[in-house]
C-alpha cells in the first residue's frame, strides 16, 4: 500500500510500464495519493505533450480514485490540458484537493470552465505561459462565467501571463480563501 501511495514519474517508459502495472491489478490504484509528473532537464524539453505523456497520463488517472493531489510541472498544451481536466473531473474530482500545473497560453478560454467541476479544492496553482508575439493576448470567453464556486479553496496561486485572470477571480464565489498570490512574470 504504501508503495504507491505517491508516485513520480518523469519519463514516459516508466509511466507507461506503473499504467501497465495498473491494468493488470487494479485495485493498487485506489492506493495512489499523490502523482507528480516533473520535468528530467536532462531530457531537454518542458511540455508534456512533447515527451508523449499526456495519453498515459490519462491512463494513469483512470486508475486513481482516491487521487489528493495531482502537480504537472511540464507545460500542457490545449489537447493534453483538455483530456487531463476531463479525466480528473471524472474519475477523482470528489478526493481531489490540490491541483499544480503549467498551462500554455492559449488554455486561458478553457480553464475557467474545467475548473468548475473541481469544487473540492483546497488549493490551487496555475502558472500560465507568455502568449506568443502574434498572440492579441484577449480571450473573451473567460468572462461569461461568472458562477465560478470553491467552498473549499483555502490557497490560490496564479503565475506568469494572468492579467485576464486577475480580473475574473473577483467575480469567483471563495469563501474559505486565505491565501492568494499574484505572480505576474
Amino acid at each position: 500500500e504504501y508503495m504507491y501511495r505517491t508516485i513520480y514519474i518523469s519519463a514516459r517508459k516508466r509511466l507507461q510500464k506503473l499504467c501497465h502495472i495498473l491494468d493488470a491489478n487494479s485495485s493498487l490504484g485506489r492506493y495512489i495519493r499523490v502523482i507528480y509528473i516533473y520535468v528530467d532537464d536532462r531530457r531537454g524539453t518542458q511540455k508534456l505533450n512533447a515527451l508523449g505523456m499526456d495519453d498515459c497520463l490519462v491512463s494513469l488517472i483512470r486508475h486513481c480514485p482516491n487521487l489528493q493531489n495531482f502537480i504537472v510541472i511540464p507545460e500542457l498544451d490545449s489537447t493534453s490540458f483538455l483530456s487531463v481536466a476531463d479525466a480528473l473531473r471524472t474519475y477523482c474530482f470528489p478526493s481531489l484537493k490540490l491541483l499544480q500545473w503549467k498551462l500554455s497560453f492559449g488554455v486561458q478560454s478553457k480553464l475557467v470552465q474545467a475548473l468548475r467541476a473541481m469544487r473540492n479544492l483546497v488549493a490551487l496553482q496555475i502558472e500560465l505561459t507568455n502568449p506568443p508575439a502574434e498572440s492579441t493576448g484577449s480571450f473573451a470567453g473567460i468572462r461569461q462565467l461568472v458562477d465560478v464556486r470553491f467552498p473549499h479553496l483555502r490557497q490560490l496561486c496564479l503565475r506568469g501571463a494572468i492579467q485576464e485572470f486577475v480580473e475574473q477571480i473577483a467575480t469567483w464565489d471563495m469563501p474559505a480563501l486565505a491565501h492568494l498570490t499574484l505572480d505576474f512574470k
